[in-house]
């Protein structure tokens, strides 16, 4: 796939994610919650550890684990700045929201360490309803 697509598809999305960040979760409605519920209890998260939530979104997967994993971490990344606001407008104390794309390392000389469980919003899982 050539680069510069790859990024232009890239913006595409995060321009559409922005847009409709204000409405997304009235949108998806009752069958969003539904998903993320059956996503969390599908990767069967413990007390005490780290979870990453790709493509976090507003944060809905991520607020249901943060209690299932607390005291652990639940990190949620995701392209869209608006998406993200609206994920921090309801905080948790282990919770933690961040901008970025999957497939790329945040630029840091420390060491980010590790997670115990990833929860990816779009993943096909085998054997699941």
């Amino acid at each position: 796939m050539d680069p510069d697509a790859s990024d232009e598809m890239v913006e595409h999305l995060v321009d559409f994610f922005d847009r409709i960040a204000p409405f997304y979760d009235d949108w998806a409605g009752g069958q969003h919650g539904r998903l993320a519920a059956r996503l969390v209890d599908l990767a069967t998260p413990a007390k005490g550890e780290q979870v990453l939530d790709v493509g976090t979104g507003t944060g809905a997967v991520a607020h249901l684990l943060a209690p299932r994993v607390n005291p652990g971490m639940v990190f949620g990344i995701d392209l869209s700045d608006r998406m993200l606001a609206i994920a921090r407008a309801r905080p948790a104390k282990n919770v933690q929201f961040v901008g970025m794309a999957p497939t790329r390392r945040p630029r840091s000389k420390k060491r980010t360490g590790c997670c115990d469980r990833v929860a990816a919003w779009r993943c096909r899982v085998r054997g699941a309803a």
